[in-house]
């Protein structure tokens, strides 16, 4: 099912003002992963965390209350699917393990570098 950018705050009940899609919480807890492919190559089990403050410190924000949230992916302008629900995050520092995705990444847009890693397991 395919569902709006306001469909998805709505459902998620996500307390974020504008169309910045990453992490998204409600409050201090996490409530949904909404990322697209281009940046994210890995998905729906790796996410690769750009490095910059704003996005390294919801990653960090994430990782301290790790429960399971829905991952949406973009599927084109104003368009996410659900890719099911995800957790037991392992963050990961090793960029050898992840480095094909990051390759990917830096193609599309040699300016999007990479902090880390967070890989997850499907949970429903």
């Amino acid at each position: 099912m395919i569902i709006t950018w306001e469909q998805l705050l709505e459902e998620t009940k996500s307390d974020h003002p504008f169309n910045d899609p990453y992490i998204l919480f409600n409050g201090n807890n996490p409530s949904a992963f909404a990322l697209t492919w281009e940046l994210n190559p890995g998905l729906p089990n790796e996410i690769l965390v750009g490095n910059t403050d704003t996005v390294v410190k919801k990653a960090e924000k994430y990782l301290k209350n790790p429960l399971p949230i829905p991952l949406y992916t973009k599927q084109s302008v104003n368009k996410w699917k659900l890719m099911g629900i995800f957790g037991n995050p392992r963050r990961i520092d090793d960029r050898g393990i992840y480095r094909a995705n990051m390759d990917k990444r830096l193609k599309l847009d040699p300016k999007a570098h990479v902090a880390f890693a967070i890989h997850l397991s499907k949970i429903g």
